[in-house]
């Protein structure tokens, strides 16, 4: 018989009792993938996961630009991002001037990962 492989999943034995599901963390992560443009203060990304966006485009500098839910909000909610241009296939963040990417592509990822995450759940 194969030896099966064994997987390894921390979590917290101090806190409250909880359950753990295996399945709960088996849940695909998309990955992404960053290019320079000719603007040092923007990075485009793209993923592995799915479309930004079902169609169009949104570009905004302003979380007053656009709905509360989206991706757009999300995104320019974060202290740094100055504006957001969101297409099916990619997207282009600007950062403010002054901000680290090593400080924002963290925060960035964690928006994008929830979103597709959210989007696989709607499906």
């Amino acid at each position: 018989m194969p030896a099966l492989p064994i997987l390894v999943v921390p979590f917290e034995t101090d806190g409250p009792a909880c359950s753990l599901s295996l399945i709960d963390h088996l849940t695909y992560m998309p990955s992404f993938q960053t290019e320079t443009t000719p603007n040092p203060n923007s990075l485009k990304i793209t993923t592995d996961g799915g479309r930004f966006i079902d169609e169009g485009l949104i570009s905004a500098s302003s979380v007053d630009d656009v709905p509360e839910e989206t991706l757009a909000h999300r995104l320019l909610s974060i202290d740094g991002i100055a504006d957001v241009l969101l297409l099916p296939a990619f997207l282009t963040i600007s950062r403010t001037d002054g901000e680290a990417w090593s400080t924002l592509m963290p925060k960035v990822e964690a928006v994008l990962t929830q979103h597709f995450a959210e989007r696989e759940d709607a499906t």
